[in-house]
């Protein structure tokens, strides 16, 4: 009798483990999706070599890269915008 007990002890402690590791992983993997669903990113705004065609990713073109030229209009920077994002104005006229 004694030695069903302990082995249903064991078990009891061994599912109770179990669990918690499964409730880690679960914590673990949702941290990281909230993360990268709430990534923020900098799309950069020059009116002088920007062009709107560009994704906006860069402050100065590279490898087809660079800043939009407008704020508004179909492409320009506030058309990619999502909340969160920042969106960097280069000074000028």
């Amino acid at each position: 009798m004694k030695n069903r007990e302990a082995q249903s002890m064991t078990t009891q402690r061994l599912l109770q483990h179990l669990s918690r590791g499964v409730f880690a992983l679960v914590f673990l993997f949702a941290f990281i999706g909230a993360q990268n669903a709430f990534a923020q990113s900098t799309i950069y705004v020059s009116s002088t070599s920007g062009a709107d065609a560009f994704d906006g990713a860069t402050a100065n073109i590279a490898d087809g890269s660079g800043p939009k030229a407008s704020l508004t209009g179909p492409d320009g920077a506030l058309s990619i915008a999502s909340a969160g994002d920042t969106i960097s104005i280069e000074a000028g006229t």
